[in-house]
């Protein structure tokens, strides 16, 4: 009786061998199937078998390789606290409110690419305000500084606000309260953070507004300004 071998050559094509007593025969599958297995050469026991075999072979050829999942890309990490941007700030010139509106202080403005910052020094008619959020009229202060950010909004000038939680946090030795905002202005959209202290009596604040998308963090690089900023401010007795 005739013994049938089956396997996949390289080019997954089904190559049969027949061994038949001394006689070893190796070809494609189909012709030796057809020369070797004839209705009139075996009976129906191999053909059927001949049958199952052929389907097992083509499918095998016909179930395309598995590619392995492609690696997702890798999250950026978050910057640390001590992350450095080192963005380049021009002194872009100071207003000054005192003479017209008592109390308001005066502004300097610093702008790079990236956005401007506004730094405010006021007092409220006031000449003893607690050193960093400890004063008693610091937190209502504070929120009347948000609720102007509102009113923009109300009157048109910023679209679509969302207002960020509040935090406390530490900044050249000093304590700062401090916000965050998103909206458009102008048709872009806009990144800011607002920090609050009082310092020899007198209030200090800093409105950092960056253009988004951000190529950097917002907070790492105003923490960088103030920090070195308030320092100078301080020196120099806030004039």
């Amino acid at each position: 009786m005739s013994r049938l071998v089956l396997w996949m050559n390289m080019s997954c094509g089904p190559t049969l061998a027949v061994h038949n007593g001394m006689r070893h025969e190796r070809g494609n599958f189909m012709s030796i199937l057809w020369h070797r297995l004839h209705p009139h050469a075996l009976g129906r026991a191999w053909l059927l078998l001949a049958a199952v075999l052929l389907a097992l072979a083509l499918t095998a050829c016909g179930t395309p390789p598995q590619t392995p999942p492609a690696a997702s890309a890798p999250v950026a990490a978050a910057a640390p606290p001590d992350a450095k941007v080192a963005t380049p700030w021009a002194y872009l010139g100071r207003r000054d409110y005192e003479t017209q509106n008592p109390g308001l202080g005066y502004s300097e403005r610093f702008q790079s690419g990236l956005g401007w910052i506004d730094v405010y020094v006021y007092d409220m008619r006031r000449s003893d305000w607690l050193t960093g959020t400890a004063d008693t009229g610091f937190a209502a202060h504070f929120d009347t500084t948000v609720n102007e950010v509102r009113h923009f909004a109300r009157q048109g000038v910023y679209a679509q606000l969302q207002v960020g939680e509040t935090r406390d946090l530490k900044l050249a030795g000093q304590d700062f309260r401090m916000v965050s905002f998103q909206y458009q202005r102008d048709g872009k959209s806009m990144a800011s953070v607002t920090y609050l202290t009082a310092s020899r009596g007198r209030l200090v604040k800093y409105r950092m507004s960056l253009f988004a998308p951000l190529q950097v963090p917002i907070e790492v690089s105003a923490r960088e300004f103030i920090e070195t900023d308030f320092a100078r401010r301080i020196g120099s007795r806030l004039a």
